[in-house]
């Protein structure tokens, strides 16, 4: 319900510019940037979140640079279970149907697994020639993968061939570090290249050149999301968040990061609001509309990288540093 809520209001909002946005700005997810749990003992940072059921946000996956997935409980923060197969670090984690789930590595891989049993019922030995950064599921559970190889591909493992890339998506110049899906069905991805791309994956072709590139960014861009009002965030080590209306093909909004820090990850609030991580290993919320910082979150080490940020359904934000800590905000 909530992506079919989204859709609509970036839908209006192309008819009705800024009137949705006003709209969702005022709606207070009373988020208070409260610490309230903090776990610690982790052997490596995590980098990776995802709920297992965006309905009832009880369990949670994380994936971390020590090679493995676990899920963990957010009544009591203990870990259920521990999965292992990777040989390298996770760097993305994701939820499919039928209590699956899908993780990427740098050791080149997509596995897709078993929730309950922790089973690895499938590899995709990847034809990046690199690490995976990245993975999204998308609405027909497909999956898109992201890599240091500067290439995209899509994967379907619903079909005989589950093992073979059916879209290969390429234009970046350097690895790419994230991507996301747009409400028309298009992907924007983010690079090191220091430029977002946008892309139209309906077709039967087996090779997509994008169809735009916003530019804009003079360091590797590090994360890029989709606010709820249709317009997109990303977030560089140039120590800048930029906003863009893919519609003019502009950005409308450059956030600096005032501490002089890199901004290292982002995630975005029901309510339009952007929550951003940096390499001083604080976190700041934003009003997406004014540009103006609301919040700021210290509790991570210092000059620690914040590696996630992720906002879960009932508005907490789970964060996680190299301080190899993972904490919960409310």
């Amino acid at each position: 319900m909530l992506e079919r809520r989204k859709f609509i209001k970036a839908y209006l909002n192309v008819f009705v510019p800024n009137v949705v946005s006003n709209l969702i700005s005022e709606y207070d997810y009373n988020f208070s940037g409260k610490c309230e749990f903090t776990m610690r003992g982790l052997l490596k940072s995590v980098w990776c979140c995802s709920e297992i059921s965006k309905s009832n946000c009880e369990r949670i996956i994380i994936g971390s640079y020590d090679t493995t997935l676990k899920i963990l409980n957010t009544n009591n923060w203990k870990c259920e279970s521990t999965f292992v197969g990777h040989s390298e670090p996770i760097t993305c984690c994701s939820v499919l149907s039928n209590n699956q789930m899908v993780s990427a590595s740098f050791d080149g891989t997509l596995k897709i697994w078993d929730v309950q049993s922790g089973k690895c019922e499938l590899t995709l030995v990847c034809s990046h020639k690199r690490s995976v950064n990245y993975c999204l599921v998308l609405p027909d559970e497909r999956i898109v993968s992201c890599s240091d190889d500067t290439y995209l591909k899509i994967w379907n493992i619903h079909t005989d061939r589950q093992n073979k890339c059916e879209l290969t998506l390429k234009g970046h110049l350097a690895y790419i570090s994230c991507c996301s899906r747009l409400y028309d069905g298009k992907l924007v991805s983010a690079s090191g290249d220091g430029t977002l791309k946008i892309w139209n994956i309906q077709t039967d072709e087996p090779f997509v050149e994008c169809e735009l590139t916003l530019r804009g960014h003079s360091g590797s861009i590090m994360c890029c999301s989709v606010l709820p009002d249709g317009r997109v965030v990303s977030a560089s080590i140039d120590k800048t968040l930029k906003i863009w209306n893919v519609q003019t093909e502009k950005c409308e909004l450059t956030i600096h990061n005032q501490s002089g820090s890199r901004w290292t990850f982002l995630s975005v609030f029901p309510d339009n609001r952007i929550i951003a991580g940096s390499s001083d290993g604080t976190l700041k919320t934003f009003n997406a509309q004014t540009g103006n910082c609301e919040l700021t979150l210290e509790g991570h080490s210092e000059s620690e990288w914040i590696r996630l940020c992720y906002v879960l359904s009932d508005g907490r934000v789970v964060s996680a540093s190299d301080d190899k800590t993972l904490k919960i905000w409310s």
